[in-house]
C-alpha cells in the first residue's frame, strides 16, 4: 500500500529494463547489440523516479480499464458512440499496444483516419526523433488530421 520505509530502487531499476525490451522491437534490439543495454539501463533509471506505488496503481489502472464495460462488452458499441474526430497512428511493432489493436478502434470509431506507422522503435514510435522518417510522417499525420 505504498508504505514502505526504502524505496524498492533495485526492483524499480529492473522493472525499467524489462519494460524497455518490450517497447521496442527485436530488430531494433539486434540493431543496437550492445547500445541495447545501455538503453535498458536508462529506460530503469527512469522507472527508479516513480514511486514504486504509484508505478504499480498505474499500470493495475491501464489493464484494468475497458472501455466496453457499460456497453455490456460490446466494444463496437462503445467506439460507435464517439463523435471527436480521432487520428489512430497504431505502429506495426508495437507489442505492448498491439497494431491489430489500433486497426481495430480505427474501424469501429465513425469516420476515424487511420495512419500506419512502421518502425523498429515500436511502441516508442510516438516519441519524435529529429529528422527521422518515422517522426516527418507523424508529423505529417497529424498536420493533416488537424488542417
Amino acid at each position: 500500500d505504498g508504505a514502505y520505509t526504502e524505496p524498492p530502487l533495485a526492483g524499480l531499476r529492473l522493472a525499467g529494463r524489462h519494460y524497455y525490451a518490450w517497447t521496442v522491437s527485436d530488430e531494433h534490439l539486434e540493431v543496437l547489440g550492445e547500445a541495447a543495454l545501455a538503453q535498458a539501463e536508462a529506460a530503469g533509471e527512469r522507472f527508479a523516479q516513480w514511486d514504486a506505488w504509484s508505478l504499480l496503481r498505474r499500470y493495475e489502472c491501464s489493464t484494468a480499464h475497458d472501455v466496453a464495460e457499460p456497453f455490456g462488452g460490446d466494444l463496437g458499441a462503445a467506439l460507435g458512440r464517439i463523435e471527436a474526430r480521432v487520428l489512430v497512428l497504431p505502429c506495426r511493432q508495437d507489442r505492448l499496444l498491439g497494431y491489430t489493436e489500433g486497426v481495430r478502434i480505427a474501424q469501429g470509431v465513425p469516420g476515424a483516419q487511420l495512419v500506419t506507422i512502421d518502425s523498429p522503435l515500436g511502441h516508442m514510435a510516438w516519441r519524435p526523433v529529429p529528422g527521422s522518417p518515422v517522426t516527418d510522417q507523424v508529423t505529417r499525420a497529424i498536420r493533416d488530421f488537424l488542417a
